[in-house]
């Protein structure tokens, strides 16, 4: 009895509410929606961006997170205008203005891959990618950042969690690394085949644990498998 009571008295009071707010007034930001542009039509995420990209300039990417200071927005899940570049120049100096929060460096190296990195990791010191390193290795690119690991003073490791319907880290990419004094960065890069890799090759994601960085690494393997049988 006192359970259809309560039930008859939650209606009612649920009605009185409707009520009231039906004749409250209707402010004009909650009335109107906005219009969407233009721009906001032509906005993708920036990774789709960077694979478009990559496919018509012949370049390749990666991408270093921070998830520090309660930042949950990853770089690749940031929206950008899909400007037209006629040059890798004109591309990276057109990302430079449309994500402010992150640099873009080219690489020295291979000036086709453009490292896209947290501004808030650039300067940090306790990083692991602004440390050097010297590693002889023999193996997959899968167990590299674990191997990478025992030469560094910041952690470094594969990434411990997928998500369901995406891929695995590469353990099909074979590479053969003897290197001294060598950045972390393009130890992680450098000796990849990139003939037959995706545009993204790597992603890390950095995070805060006990006042110490841990970073993990997701490389995104080739394109298709090729046989090694000849």
């Amino acid at each position: 009895m006192m359970l259809c009571r309560l039930s008859w008295f939650l209606v009612l009071f649920g009605l009185c509410s409707i009520a009231v707010d039906a004749d409250a007034p209707v402010s004009q930001e909650t009335a109107t929606t906005k219009p969407q542009t233009e721009a906001d039509n032509s906005k993708i995420l920036l990774k789709q961006f960077l694979v478009k990209e990559g496919e018509k300039f012949g370049c390749y990417f990666t991408i270093e997170d921070d998830t520090r200071d309660g930042n949950d927005t990853y770089l690749g899940d940031i929206k950008v205008i899909a400007k037209d570049a006629t040059t890798i120049d004109s591309l990276v100096d057109s990302l430079k203005k449309e994500v402010p929060s992150a640099v873009f460096q080219q690489s020295l190296n291979n000036p086709k891959v453009i490292h896209v990195i947290a501004a808030s990791l650039t300067q940090d010191k306790g990083y692991v990618m602004n440390e050097k390193a010297s590693l002889s290795y023999s193996g997959v690119l899968g167990n590299l950042p674990q191997e990478l690991n025992k030469h560094t003073s910041s952690h470094i490791g594969p990434r411990p969690f997928f998500y369901e319907g995406e891929a695995s880290d590469d353990l099909i990419t074979f590479v053969t690394i003897k290197a001294k004094d060598v950045s972390v960065r393009d130890l992680l890069t450098d000796y990849i085949p990139l003939a037959n890799y995706k545009r993204v090759i790597w992603v890390s994601v950095t995070h805060h644990n006990a006042g110490k960085l841990d970073t993990w690494i997701q490389y995104y393997g080739p394109i298709r498998i090729v046989s090694q049988s000849k």
